[in-house]
C-alpha cells in the first residue's frame, strides 16, 4: 500500500503524523514515521491488522487479517492478561493496554526490543520480555532482520536481505507462565514466522487449563492451519477453532 494512500488514511480517522506521538483515537504510539524508510515500511505494513481494526473497525488495509473478531468470540477485555508473541514494534500492545489488559510483548528482536522501550514510555506497564518463544527451553540461532520485519528461527523460509545471526534464549509459555507465577492468560496473539507450531507446544498445559483466547497467523507454513488446529484440539478439546484470512482465531465456550 502506497505511503501516500496510508497517509489519507490517518488524516481519514484524524490522526496527526507530524508529532513525536501517534493517536489513534486515544490509542497512543510512538510515531515510526519518523524512523527510517525500512521502519516506517514495517509500520504501514502493521498498522493495519493491529489497530486500525480494533480502534476503528477498519479492515481495508489488513495484510494478514485482524488480531480481534467479535464473530468468533476472539477479543481482548479489560483486566485480560494478554500475551502478545512476536510484538514486534508493539503496536497491538499500546492497543491493548490501553483498553486495559496486563500485557506482556514478548519479541527476542533486538531492534524490535527497542522500539518497544519507546512503546513503554508511553504504556510504562506493559512487559517486554526478550525471548523467543517455542518448545524448547534454553538457547536457538536466531535470523534477524533490521526492519523489524520476516525475523525467524529458520533462515530458508525467509526472503529478505542483511540478516543477522545470533543466539537467543527461548522458553515455552507453560514454564514462563509457571515460574513467574503467573495465574491465569486471557488471550495470545501470535505471529512468529513459522514458529506458531512449536510454540502451541509449549503451551499446551495453558490452553488445558487457563483456556486463552488464540489469535495465530496461519500462513507461514503450507500446513499450518491442519496442524495448529490439530495441537490446540489436542491439548485441549474444547476449543471452538475457527480460520479466516491467514488467521485461525480460537475460543472455550464459557
Amino acid at each position: 500500500m502506497s505511503d501516500i494512500y496510508n497517509r489519507m488514511i490517518c488524516e481519514k480517522y484524524g490522526v496527526d503524523i507530524e508529532g513525536d506521538v501517534l493517536d489513534f483515537n486515544g490509542v497512543k504510539s510512538y510515531n515510526f514515521l519518523k524512523e527510517k524508510e525500512a521502519i516506517r515500511h514495517t509500520f504501514w505494513e502493521t498498522y493495519g491488522d493491529e489497530i486500525l481494526p480494533s480502534v476503528y473497525g477498519e479492515n481495508a488495509l489488513a495484510v494478514d487479517g485482524p488480531y480481534e473478531i467479535e464473530e468468533y468470540n476472539v477479543t481482548t477485555n479489560s483486566g485480560d492478561v494478554v500475551f502478545d508473541v512476536g510484538a514486534n514494534l508493539g503496536l497491538f500492545s499500546a492497543y491493548a493496554e490501553d483498553k486495559g489488559c496486563d500485557v506482556y510483548a514478548f519479541d527476542p528482536g533486538e531492534n524490535c526490543v527497542r522500539y518497544l522501550h519507546e512503546q513503554q514510555k508511553l504504556h510504562p506497564q506493559m512487559k517486554i520480555i526478550p525471548i523467543g518463544l517455542s518448545n524448547t527451553i534454553g538457547e536457538q540461532v536466531f535470523y534477524e532482520a533490521a526492519d523489524c520485519a520476516l525475523s525467524s528461527f529458520d533462515k530458508d523460509r525467509i526472503d529478505t536481505e542483511n540478516l543477522v545471526e545470533k543466539h537467543i534464549k527461548t522458553d515455552t509459555i507453560d514454564h514462563y507462565v509457571e515460574v513467574n507465577g503467573i495465574t491465569k492468560v486471557d488471550y495470545i496473539k501470535a505471529d512468529i514466522e513459522g514458529e506458531e507450531r512449536n510454540m502451541l507446544m509449549g503451551a499446551r498445559n495453558v490452553l488445558k487449563i487457563m483456556e486463552p483466547k488464540l489469535a495465530i497467523c496461519t500462513y507461514h507454513r503450507t500446513d499450518d492451519p491442519l496442524v495448529l488446529e490439530q495441537i490446540i484440539r489436542a491439548a485441549n478439546p474444547r476449543y471452538v477453532v475457527n480460520h479466516a484470512w491467514r488467521k485461525l482465531y480460537a475460543y472455550v465456550p464459557q
